[in-house]
């Protein structure tokens, strides 16, 4: 599969970089490159990319205007974005994940940093790591000293979303966790990592009872994935 990349960017010496990086690591890879978000917003009305890798502070369209009109547009919103930044702050870097991107890296970068970046996203093309299916039961997540238990909601093999009860639910985005998960009698797993990607109310009202986290798996070894998709087949054969 040719992965086709756009990378916006105001310095050509960035784009040239990222350029050269990716397809000397990459040999299924093309790379455009875009001046500013203006650019980068036409370029990707006339042709479907799988991933975008954007400066934040671009000039004319920056990069969350250029991610919102992205994720508010039907053809777009499932396009991965590793976003570039030069600010390192917890507080800009959860605002940008609640914004929509996948990933971000922070300048000035190595190319084997992004190129791990762009491992880790591109993964998430495959619908195997992007497909979600509905599964219910008891999940159990650790975050500093604190322990919870909630319901499973949906699950896929890169990440699953889940609910607790607004008063014990008090992670934050980005937070790593660990988490202990039964899918049934014979299939469970134990002190499995993952950090939190998204945080929201499970009923459209101010008054939500629960809370839903979305947590993505971190470093999931071979085995997990293997039991975890052998159970996916098992209850939903027609989906593989």
């Amino acid at each position: 599969m040719k992965v086709k990349a756009l990378i916006a960017d105001d310095h050509e010496i960035i784009r040239d970089f990222t350029t050269q990086g990716l397809e000397g690591k990459f040999e299924n890879i093309i790379v455009d490159e875009a001046r500013n978000g203006k650019e980068a917003q036409k370029m990707m009305t006339k042709k479907r990319y799988d991933l975008i890798i954007c400066d934040w502070e671009l000039p004319v369209i920056n990069g969350e205007e250029l991610l919102k009109w992205m994720r508010n547009n039907q053809d777009l919103d499932d396009t991965s974005f590793i976003m570039l930044t030069s600010r390192s702050d917890k507080e800009h870097i959860v605002k940008a994940f609640s914004a929509g991107i996948d990933s971000y890296l922070i300048k000035p970068f190595t190319i084997k940093g992004l190129a791990q970046k762009v491992l880790d996203t591109v993964e998430n093309l495959d619908r195997r790591k992007s497909e979600r299916f509905e599964i219910e039961g008891p999940i159990t997540i650790r975050f500093g000293s604190k322990s919870i238990t909630g319901k499973l909601i949906d699950i896929g093999l890169g990440g699953f979303l889940n609910s607790f009860k607004r008063d014990d639910a008090q992670a934050g985005i980005l937070d790593t966790v660990s988490f202990d998960l039964e899918l049934g009698k014979d299939m469970t797993f134990a002190d499995v990592e993952g950090f939190i990607i998204r945080i929201q109310a499970a009923e459209s009202r101010l008054d939500s009872e629960y809370i839903k986290y979305a947590i993505k798996f971190m470093n999931v070894n071979a085995e997990i994935e293997s039991r975890l998709l052998q159970y996916l087949k098992k209850i939903y054969p027609h989906e593989w």
